[in-house]
C-alpha cells in the first residue's frame, strides 16, 4: 500500500509520479541542493553544507557538515534518523545515512555524495 505519492520532472521522460522511498529520497536531495538563503522569499529553506564543502578536511568541518545533516533530515517527519557516518575521498564528502521511514518503520540506508568539483549532491 503507498503512503507518499508525489512527482519529480527530474530525470524522468512521462511518468513523473514518485512513490513512498522514491519520493523521499528525491525531497531529501531537493533539500541538499539549496544552498541556505538562496530560495526567494524563504531564507530559512536550505543547507549549509556547501559553505563547508571547501573547508579543511578536519574533525571541525566534518561535525559541521553532520550537524547540517541531521538538521535537514529531521526537518522531514517522514523519516527517523538512526545514523550518520561521514568520510571524505578525492574532493567528495560521503554521508551514510541509516535511517526509518514512517509510517511503517521501515529500514532504510543512504548515500549522500557531495562533490566539490561539480558542486552537485546525489543520493542513492
Amino acid at each position: 500500500m503507498l503512503n507518499f505519492i508525489g512527482f519529480s520532472t527530474i530525470d524522468k521522460d512521462k511518468k513523473f509520479t514518485l512513490v513512498d522511498r522514491d519520493l523521499i529520497k528525491r525531497d531529501l536531495l531537493n533539500a541538499f541542493l539549496i544552498r541556505a538563503g538562496t530560495l526567494p522569499g524563504r531564507p530559512e529553506v536550505g543547507t549549509k553544507i556547501w559553505d563547508y564543502i571547501f573547508d579543511p578536511s578536519d574533525t571541525l568541518t566534518s561535525g559541521n557538515i553532520e550537524r547540517e545533516v541531521r538538521r535537514i533530515i529531521a526537518l522531514d517527519k517522514r523519516i527517523e534518523l538512526h545514523d550518520v557516518v561521514l568520510t571524505t575521498n578525492n574532493n567528495t564528502i560521503n554521508v551514510y545515512v541509516s535511517c526509518s521511514l514512517l509510517p511503517d518503520y521501515s529500514a532504510e540506508e543512504f548515500y549522500i555524495n557531495f562533490s566539490q568539483d561539480t558542486q552537485t549532491a546525489t543520493i542513492t
